[in-house]
């Protein structure tokens, strides 16, 4: 595969390749926002790949395919919203807090730290 995407795809997996590398990155405040989103759809596309989705996170990623979240430049509400959905219906744990906090736990949650992207 070659583009833009695909090239940001793999500088990501390269920089987050190791455990403690992941770790610091999610606690990491100043991430941008299309790279959070990125790190998140390759997150959900390995989960769902791996027949790992109990959640439902799938059905966001399909929603981010589609465009619906917007161009990913800026944060959003509804993906955020999506993904509190997830948390909360699918998983039975607390409403988020922040934004931040539904993308960590988000990731957190389909096994970010443990397994990468």
């Amino acid at each position: 595969a070659r583009g833009a995407a695909h090239d940001a795809a793999f500088e990501l997996r390269q920089r987050l390749g190791r455990r403690e590398d992941r770790e610091k990155w999610i606690q990491d405040d100043s991430i941008p926002w299309d790279e959070t989103v990125l790190c998140l759809a390759l997150r959900i596309q390995r989960s769902c790949n791996y027949g790992r989705d109990a959640a439902g996170f799938g059905s966001v990623l399909d929603a981010l395919a589609a465009g619906e979240y917007g161009s990913a430049s800026a944060p959003n509400a509804a993906l955020v919203g999506a993904l509190s959905a997830r948390l909360v219906e699918g998983l039975g744990q607390q409403e988020p807090g922040s934004d931040a906090e539904a993308i960590q736990r988000s990731l957190i949650a389909l096994g970010f730290l443990e397994e990468g992207l």
